[in-house]
């Protein structure tokens, strides 16, 4: 059974799921910038929120899990970094 706490954090990072987020380092040179590329989505039938990370198509890239710690009542986190693509 989901706590209480869960699906209320659930429920405030509702906007940000199911969207990708692209954003320009601001110290990034004009003709050459660094571009971050992150999804966010539900992941684990509902229990984890799953964050995939591209820097500049994938030169670099990654994937966070976001899970919530019933017994520490907070949310933990997993992080999986890959090699480039």
């Amino acid at each position: 059974m989901k706590s209480k706490l869960l699906l209320s954090l659930f429920y405030l990072l509702r906007p940000l799921l199911e969207k990708t987020w692209k954003g320009t380092f601001k110290d990034s040179k004009l003709d050459k910038p660094t571009v971050d590329v992150e999804r966010w989505e539900r992941a684990l039938n509902g229990q984890a929120i799953r964050l995939l990370h591209s820097i500049n198509d994938g030169a670099y890239c990654g994937e966070t899990l976001l899970i919530w710690d019933e017994q520490r009542k907070m949310i933990s986190f997993a992080i999986s970094p890959r090699m480039a693509l």
